[in-house]
């Protein structure tokens, strides 16, 4: 290996940790990378899943988003106050059940949307490719118990394993999916059931905050040792972290990394995780964890990103692989350089 690419391989960035202080919301490393807010929250936003617990002793359970109604065996009232959350509509479940007086009414265009039915294949594919503007699929399972039970499937795991918010367990599960049939483990029981159309909503104002604009393909940006003035594409820009070298290791200011990637970033506190996102591919690294996740795929890096001085370090070389972007290390004149990538 040469000292270049040696040097690249043990890159790393840092994010100030103070930007991401106070988020509520988990980040969903599958596809279409979700937030789930699991926390109370008075309003919803595009992109993030207001989950909804019917279970009224549990932690989860906030009473306020049932009003004078008894969420037992409303499962599909919650499901649908998920989704919607998704697409930046606005109503709890005691909203649903007040307009219903009591009961679900699933045909509604609830906030102006549109109802619809589908199969899960296309449905979910309108989910992932809507930009914001479908509601994840639910799903009727009906051998989860003797009316069956609804779920809301939020993300790919893998070819035909799925990630679902489910009202009743306050918890995402696996459910596995090939063509018209889903199977899943039911405490510690494996069932199995035949899926008819999912139900979806879509708003056609409806649309995912845009990622920070990257620069343009083969663009090099030039990154001192030292200073916290940097040039992309020859302009002169400034971050608020100097990039500085600690026991052989360089760190990178991250935020000013990922604009120019035009990557998006989420931090979630409470696990210590940071997640990046651009198009269809989202990386996934824990503070402490040598193990990172490529849409839910692992690998291993050569250094575990940690927090210091305030800091949250990662490295750098295997998001500029994933992302398409290549690094240069010139010792003399103490420079790291990211040309980026052909889109």
């Amino acid at each position: 290996m040469t000292a270049k690419r040696l040097i690249g391989a043990i890159l790393a960035l840092c994010l100030v940790s103070a930007l991401c202080a106070g988020a509520l919301a988990d980040s969903v490393q599958y596809p279409p990378n979700p937030q789930v807010e699991y926390q109370y929250a008075t309003a919803v936003s595009v992109g993030t899943v207001r989950y909804i617990s019917q279970t009224a002793d549990s932690a989860l359970y906030y009473a306020d988003y049932w009003g004078n109604w008894t969420p037992k065996g409303e499962c599909l009232t919650a499901s649908i106050s998920m989704a919607l959350s998704y697409i930046g509509v606005d109503d709890t479940p005691a909203a649903i059940l007040d307009y219903g007086g009591g009961s679900t009414n699933n045909y509604h265009g609830w906030g102006g949307s549109k109802y619809l039915e589908a199969g899960f294949a296309d449905a979910f594919a309108n989910y992932v490719n809507g930009a914001g503007s479908y509601t994840p699929p639910i799903v009727h399972l009906g051998s989860y118990s003797s009316g069956g039970h609804y779920v809301v499937v939020i993300g790919k795991v893998s070819d035909n394993v799925y990630a679902v918010a489910d009202a009743a367990m306050d918890k995402l599960w696996n459910l596995t999916i090939n063509g018209s049939t889903a199977s899943y483990d039911y405490y510690g029981a494996s069932k199995t059931d035949t899926l008819g159309s999912c139900m979806q909503y879509y708003l056609d104002n409806s649309a995912l905050a845009p990622a920070p604009p990257a620069g343009e393909p083969g663009t090099q940006v030039i990154f001192t040792i030292g200073s916290k003035t940097y040039l992309s594409g020859g302009e002169e820009k400034t971050g608020d972290v100097a990039p500085y070298i600690v026991s052989g290791y360089t760190y990178l200011p991250l935020y000013c990394v990922c604009a120019e990637l035009g990557a998006q970033v989420t931090w979630n506190g409470e696990t210590k995780t940071v997640t990046l996102t651009k198009g269809g591919t989202a990386l996934v690294l824990t503070i402490g964890s040598k193990t990172m996740t490529v849409n839910g795929t692992a690998t291993q890096l050569a250094t575990a990103p940690e927090v210091k001085d305030s800091r949250t370090c990662l490295p750098i070389s295997p998001i500029t692989r994933a992302f398409g972007a290549s690094i240069a290390w010139d010792a003399s004149a103490r420079t790291v350089t990211l040309t980026l990538p052909q889109e």
